[in-house]
């Protein structure tokens, strides 16, 4: 008898496990669009949503977005999502399909401002995206909001997916979308499978062994802002000091290509000194440039061997120089302010003269304190 009773209270156990688990992984919101846009709206002038029958990615249906990219013009879908809705919530996962090169963005409305996690998709190839909750970084904060504060899902009040080339305001400055190569015209986006869940994912900003890496390259992926018209790829390995990102893209003159880490306030907080692999199959000119809040830059040139190759930096923070359009020129970097790391292929505007197809890598992306 007391054996019975065990098995019938491990078999309970067993139950009950199962249905917490279940609990866990049921997503909070999930979005087929096999049937209908599932309360997706289009916004922004030319803007329109509509479920495509025939491209889905998988199912029956996929979300498509067709929008004019136009400088101050916005081209979105949204969800509404009732405050609390979302509560709990840890991790955004669909895939996203783009008919040019280009980052896309998540974008997460609260009371206390709006926050945004981009993603890059390369032309003609679905993108599986996989965002933590603690990716986003805020881009229009309340007054009153700490230059620390973290995205709650629970104030969430909408949801949108959009062209981060408007999003952060590329297009309202004609020279710099020409510079960046950023084209205007009709885009089209379609998503799929879109769903929020409460199970947490590797995180993408890892400290180690008193170190940040600026990105642990985990996820399906890139969370950059990409600029210049590149095609990207993860490049995965064991270690992260070997993972990182392979761009394919033309050297012109009068052009830049330009990669953007978004990295939250506060992150660097104690760190001293940034240790990366850079790998570029042509000569060039890269800028390495981190940005704060407020509009400081600062940056270090590195020069690429004339037949191209690799090159490990280790650079001091303290001593990165302010860029010719910083906001601040009289103190050096202030690292707890710093919201981006960039990366700059800057031959065509300070090195080469004519064309050249190169493939340029940048690896391990490690932030560390003073030894």
């Amino acid at each position: 008898m007391t054996r019975l009773y065990a098995g019938l209270l491990s078999c309970a156990l067993l139950v009950g496990t199962a249905a917490v688990r279940a609990q866990e992984v049921a997503p909070i919101l999930h979005h087929t669009f096999d049937a209908s846009d599932e309360g997706w709206a289009a916004h922004g002038v030319n803007a329109r949503a509509t479920v495509d029958h025939q491209h889905p990615l998988e199912g029956a249906g996929a979300l498509r977005l067709d929008y004019d990219l136009q400088r101050n013009r916005f081209g979105l879908v949204t969800v509404q999502t009732p405050a609390g809705s979302l509560a709990g919530a840890r991790s955004i996962r669909f895939s996203a399909f783009a008919n040019s090169h280009t980052t896309l963005a998540v974008l997460v409305q609260t009371p206390g401002g709006t926050w945004m996690a981009p993603f890059t998709v390369n032309k003609g190839a679905w993108q599986r995206v996989e965002i933590s909750t603690y990716d986003f970084v805020p881009i229009t904060p309340a007054p009153s909001a700490s230059p620390d504060a973290r995205l709650s899902m629970e104030q969430a009040t909408a949801l949108s997916v959009g062209d981060a080339a408007v999003l952060i305001g590329l297009l309202g400055n004609d020279d710099v979308a020409r510079l960046l190569g950023i084209g205007t015209g009709p885009r089209v986006l379609r998503i799929d499978s879109f769903s929020v869940t409460r199970e947490a994912l590797p995180g993408g900003y890892t400290a180690r062994d008193g170190a940040v890496f600026a990105d642990t390259f985990a996820r399906p992926h890139l969370g950059w802002i990409a600029l210049g018209g590149a095609t990207l790829r993860r490049i995965v390995s064991r270690t992260p000091e070997e993972r990182g990102l392979e761009a394919r893209y033309e050297q012109a003159p009068q052009r830049l290509v330009a990669f953007m880490r978004p990295i939250p306030r506060g992150r660097l907080r104690g760190m001293s000194r940034l240790d990366m692999g850079i790998s570029s199959a042509t000569a060039g000119l890269i800028v390495v440039q981190l940005e704060e809040a407020g509009g400081g830059k600062f940056n270090s040139i590195v020069e690429m061997p004339q037949q191209g190759g690799h090159r490990a930096l280790s650079l001091e923070l303290a001593t990165l120089t302010p860029a010719d359009d910083s906001t601040v020129r009289d103190r050096p970097i202030d690292v707890e302010r710093v919201t981006h790391l960039v990366v700059i292929d800057a031959t065509g505007m300070l090195g080469r003269p004519t064309p050249a197809a190169n493939t340029l890598t940048v690896t391990g992306l490690r932030f560390r304190p003073a030894e």
